[in-house]
């Protein structure tokens, strides 16, 4: 489910990737500048890898866009699609529930978006508030890291420090480890929950693992 990767707010991408969620604020409070870019359309934090495949599909411009131009998802893989009525982009669900401030309120939005035949200007030609304030902190960032010196072991580390966390995120969001922790819920659940139907243990289920995502994302 696509709008279980969308963040209960959107100051989470002050310190994370806006595509892979990647860690890229250090424990020290220190920036990993050679592995956080500016977003090459929203000018906000994304890891060096993922800005490079934003800004494939923002190069590969088509008249029938098939990719979000924020995260760079194939239409078959989006939840949904939204098709900009002001530029020739396309932004997935997550994209644009996350520009909205993320959670329920960004959720909405795209509910609200995709049952209208109104207009829509997409995030990238009219910025909604979240992330216009998100914008507005990297340029903060970028003014104060430019101040700064680091040693070649420094980015070594900093790498290092980036890459993990980018694996442990691909690994707990792998289908066997949905799976088994899926498995994991629902055995608490039935074993503390007797009186619960298959129906109401599911839909816990189900509300426990969006829980869990988010804690990752």
């Amino acid at each position: 489910d696509e709008s279980s990767l969308c963040p209960t707010s959107i100051d989470v991408f002050q310190k994370s990737c806006w595509k892979c969620r990647a860690t890229l604020k250090l424990e020290d409070g220190e920036f990993c500048l050679y592995a956080m870019h500016a977003h090459p359309l929203f000018k906000i934090p994304i890891c060096s890898v993922c800005a490079d495949e934003v800004l494939c599909v923002e190069l590969d411009s088509a008249a029938d866009p098939t990719q979000c131009s924020g995260c760079a998802v194939d239409e078959e893989d989006a939840e949904i699609l939204l098709l900009c009525d002001s530029c020739p982009r396309a932004f997935c669900g997550t994209c644009v529930a996350c520009s909205h401030g993320g959670g329920e309120q960004g959720r909405k939005q795209v509910e609200l978006l995709s049952n209208t035949d109104d207009k829509w200007s997409c995030p990238f030609c009219k910025p909604p508030a979240a992330l216009e304030s998100l914008q507005r902190y990297m340029e903060r960032i970028g003014e104060e890291e430019e101040s700064k010196e680091r040693t070649v072991e420094d980015i070594i580390s900093e790498l290092e420090k980036v890459e993990a966390e980018r694996k442990e995120f691909e690994y707990q969001m792998s289908p066997p480890v949905l799976k088994e922790k899926s498995a994991e819920v629902r055995a608490e659940l039935c074993m503390s929950m007797e009186s619960m139907s298959t129906e109401e243990i599911d839909d816990a289920v189900e509300e426990e693992m969006e829980d869990w995502k988010h804690e990752w994302a």
